[in-house]
């Protein structure tokens, strides 16, 4: 029998995300707050083991809590999380991977912990979507759609690179045939082994 639990501070939440792992929710003054496994830094702040409760977590000043530019959307995997803000900047934490280069930073593989070493991956970004290892990104204007990581089965909608034994795009890369079109692209959602526009 399962049984629901109250998260403390429940009422005073505007926004929730699940991801992978991990808990996050924004007040409505912007405060970013996170619990759930925290092994890679996924939760923002330097790894460690599992944060049980919901803890306020330290957003860097390039983020102002409450004001002009505060965190909109949280996604990501049970490895890695994605933040994007209200200015449209996209920043990553947790583990990278050298064989599918998730912050799409064509990176050796190692633990990034975005509030201490912030990495931004990309700027301009409306929205975001993210599944094991792939990124989806549209822009503000909903014009230019983006894709980086994983792109087995061709999911990211982009040419077959081989690195290594994987197929990936390790930079963030325009996608020819859902940008600059005479339709925009308002959401995207990543699947295993496939994605769906609209």
């Amino acid at each position: 029998m399962y049984s629901l639990t109250a998260l403390p501070l429940l009422n005073s939440f505007s926004k929730i995300w699940a991801v992978g792992t991990a808990t996050f929710a924004t007040d409505s003054s912007g405060k970013l707050y996170g619990t759930g496994a925290n092994n890679w830094g996924q939760l923002g702040t330097v790894s460690g083991s599992v944060i049980v409760n919901m803890t306020l977590i330290s957003v860097p000043n390039t983020v102002s809590v409450g004001g002009a530019d505060t965190i909109t959307q949280v996604t990501g995997s049970t490895e890695y999380t994605m933040f994007l803000t209200s200015a449209g900047n996209l920043y990553a934490s947790g583990l990278d991977s050298n064989q599918y280069s998730r912050f799409g930073q064509n990176s050796t593989g190692k633990d990034i912990y975005p509030f201490l070493n912030f990495t931004l991956v990309i700027q301009g970004i409306g929205s975001v979507d993210t599944q094991l290892s792939s990124t989806i990104a549209i822009s503000t204007d909903q014009t230019k759609v983006y894709g980086w990581g994983d792109n087995a089965n061709s999911r990211l909608c982009l040419p077959l690179v081989q690195v290594g034994t994987k197929f990936a795009q390790v930079v963030p890369t325009l996608i020819p045939s859902l940008s600059n079109q005479p339709f925009k692209v308002i959401r995207s959602k990543l699947g295993t082994t496939h994605t769906i526009f609209m």
